[in-house]
């Protein structure tokens, strides 16, 4: 089984919705195990596991906080993904989140540059990031009120709109996280 977590210490960068949609297209063709640690309560998919039963993949979704666990999550994962938003109130979080991050391979970590429009100054943030952190696999995901609409449907919105621009690219994020643990 290969484990996928979304992990960010600050809450709002779409930790929930992305490992939703990812659970959504793997459950296409995978047995997926999903866990849900964020109490919050905003996913779609519910804590599933069963004891003895075999999955392909775990989904596991964090709280919004910098845990004692954070480290053992980076660890024990096959694949890291790290939602933010791209301004200036999510850079502190994110640098936070990177300098646990450098104790590891950084092919373990896929950063996703979320609600990404080119009028908000994502570029320069983008930039910022590869500067300050070179050789880490990135993923843009665009601003779009298709997502939450699906999202309010219980629906992945490569279901409820297919051909939309965030439903394509939340396809490419998924070859993407497949191709980075070998599949």
């Amino acid at each position: 089984m290969k484990s996928i977590v979304f992990l960010n210490q600050k809450g709002g960068v779409g930790k929930t919705l992305l490992s939703d949609e990812v659970a959504f297209c793997l459950e296409q063709k995978s047995k997926v195990c999903f866990i849900d640690l964020d109490m919050q309560g905003g996913a779609i998919h519910q804590t599933n596991y069963e004891e003895g039963q075999e999955y392909d993949y775990q989904i596991i979704d964090t709280p919004g906080a910098l845990q004692k666990d954070t480290r053992e999550y980076m660890n024990q994962a096959d694949l890291v993904v790290i939602p933010t938003k791209c301004n200036r109130q999510d850079m502190d979080a994110l640098e936070r989140m990177m300098k646990i991050a450098e104790d590891f391979d950084k092919n373990k970590f896929i950063i996703v540059f979320n609600q990404w429009n080119r009028f908000n100054g994502t570029a320069e943030f983008i930039n910022w990031f590869n500067f300050n952190y070179p050789g880490y696999k990135t993923f843009l995901i665009p601003s779009s009120v298709v997502l939450t609409d699906a999202a309010a449907r219980s629906m992945s919105v490569t279901e409820y709109s297919p051909k939309h621009k965030a439903a394509i690219a939340v396809n490419k994020f998924v070859k993407l996280i497949l191709k980075s643990i070998g599949e």
